[in-house]
């Protein structure tokens, strides 16, 4: 919203004013109120006020990136020896208390597809903000852990069933410690979609359900954030690489409960590794001025790590006694194609990731498998008329496994066990057009199963929609 107050004269153009929350008239200080074509910007103080002095006469755009609030443009013409006086409210992103929502049915194109953007991340009662953490409460959704997190179970279905998305490629952990947080930065996410089913068959891997997280640009203008809580403290920065329409943006988030519960122990357990995560994001989108194609490149890692050693046995169980660790990690690259030009576009993705998991209790058994997932996805799509759109794509997958497991020969060790454990290795490799199941069983009864889904190598979809 803008109102403008007084045009004064004045020996050269120029530009001042108020900034203002809308719907409490809060004066708001910090902002940056920017000119992007002359570079020039300036700050409010304390009382939400700010000049820009020695403009160009003629027409300007006058934009307010700030966190927590709505991008606004305003399109000011500004006349010679003249300043220009006004008041900008800025609204926020969710709602406030002055705010009233009222929800109601409408008609909806595919009953099956529910979309959820920022606006429902930041209301949802019990999510903290946390835009993964609204998949749980989707109707339909169980949870596999009585705390939240872990697993996601879709209409009943086996939680191996159901594929869980970023951006068309899989992401193999949603939640630190099942519950904490989640491993992709909220303000990165531009929408979710839960398709509990009826899906079309790009995702035809699945027999349960698919949630989709889709990642937004970064933003040409510069700002960012920095925040803590009890549990964690990350940032965010983004903003022009220095390139016209080549924009960057960088997250990260260090837990923050290690420090403090590594010098907690008592007689009978002690921390060596207390709950310890990270992760971190980053992104460069490039959109070359004037042209149909787009360019993006995004790197993520997370990485979750936990070490117990029990020096006395519990009452309820006398030989259980040693250290325990845990570890997941995952990192990921993925570089992406966009073309799109009247009824006519092509997407494009190349996928490659690792992940490494680390089990070990008491010096005896020890699990630790390493993956490799190289990935290629492409769609084409043209849209013969409003109700009527073709899309035939290729999807090629190649997975490598290798895995090493260390176990006693009747599981879980115990006092006045004198067997020792028998070592296993294995490597299988494993591409779109393999299915079925590799195996390897010692004398001892440790086995090494490892059964990847079937990969399909292209797919067709013939879309028909009807619009109202």
């Amino acid at each position: 919203m803008l109102e403008v107050l007084i045009a004064a004269t004045l020996a050269n153009a120029g530009l001042s004013g108020t900034v203002l929350e809308r719907g409490t008239r809060h004066k708001l200080a910090g902002i940056e109120v920017s000119v992007a074509a002359l570079e020039r910007s300036a700050l409010t103080d304390a009382e939400g006020r700010f000049s820009l002095d020695d403009l160009p006469p003629g027409e300007l755009e006058v934009v307010i990136a700030a966190p927590g609030y709505l991008r606004f443009v305003s399109r000011e013409k500004l006349t010679d020896n003249e300043r220009l006086e006004v008041i900008y409210r800025i609204e926020r992103e969710f709602s406030s208390g002055l705010e009233a929502t009222v929800e109601g049915e409408r008609d909806r194109q595919e009953l099956s597809h529910t979309r959820l953007g920022p606006a429902e991340f930041s209301q949802t009662a019990g999510s903290q903000g946390d835009a993964l953490k609204v998949v749980e409460d989707l109707p339909g959704v169980a949870r596999t852990s009585p705390i939240g997190g872990g697993p996601l179970v879709i209409r009943g279905s086996n939680a191996v069933d159901s594929g869980v998305f970023l951006d068309g490629h899989p992401i193999p952990l949603l939640y630190h410690f099942y519950a904490l947080t989640s491993t992709f930065n909220s303000d990165l996410i531009g929408a979710i979609d839960y398709l509990p089913g009826n899906f079309g068959v790009e995702h035809g891997d699945f027999t349960g359900g698919i949630v989709e997280v889709k990642s937004r640009t970064a933003r040409d203008e510069l700002h960012g954030y920095v925040k803590t809580s009890l549990i964690d403290a990350g940032g965010l920065v983004e903003g022009n690489a220095g390139i016209k329409g080549l924009n960057f943006a960088i997250a990260g988030r260090r837990s923050l409960v290690d420090p403090v519960l590594s010098s907690v122990s008592n007689d009978r357990f002690s921390f060596t590794t207390a709950p310890k995560y990270y992760d971190a994001q980053a992104r460069l989108d490039y959109n070359p001025p004037g042209s149909a194609h787009s360019f993006s490149l995004l790197a993520l890692i997370s990485d979750d790590q936990l070490g117990v050693l029990v020096t006395r046995p519990s009452d309820a169980d006398p030989n259980s006694s040693g250290d325990a660790f845990s570890e997941v990690q995952f990192s990921q690259l993925r570089l992406k194609h966009g073309y799109h030009s009247g009824n006519f576009s092509l997407d494009t993705s190349a996928f490659l990731g690792t992940q490494y998991t680390d089990e070990r209790y008491a010096n005896r058994t020890d699990v630790r498998v390493n993956e490799v997932q190289a990935a290629l996805r492409s769609t084409a799509s043209y849209r013969f008329s409003e109700v009527v759109t073709g899309s035939i794509g290729l999807d090629v997958n190649n997975d490598h496994f290798r895995y090493r497991a260390r176990a006693p020969a009747n599981g879980i060790p115990r006092e006045g066990d004198t067997r020792a454990a028998l070592p296993l290795r294995h490597g299988c490799h494993f591409s779109n057009i393999t299915s079925g199941s590799l195996q390897a069983r010692d004398e001892a009864g440790f086995s090494g199963d490892s059964n990847p889904a079937e990969r399909q190598w292209g797919y067709y979809l013939m879309r028909i929609s009807q619009r109202g």
